[in-house]
């Protein structure tokens, strides 16, 4: 979809987090994800409840 690619960090702080923090960070970035998926999902069907109302509004001479 993006172009974007993150760049490189600086500090490899991943690399010193403990084992629960590295837990709720491997769950936020699930998350995230899944947020994403459902975002794109959530504009198609708004997009085509747009055109669906555009569609009846012309029919009924809007």
């Amino acid at each position: 979809m993006s172009r974007f690619k993150p760049r490189t960090p600086k500090w490899p702080w991943r690399d010193f987090l403990t084992a629960d923090e590295a837990r709720v960070l491997a769950r936020a970035d699930a998350a995230k994800s899944e947020w994403k998926r459902l975002n794109v999902e959530r504009a198609a069907i708004t997009n085509r409840a747009i055109q669906r109302a555009k569609a009846n509004a012309g029919r009924e001479g809007r």
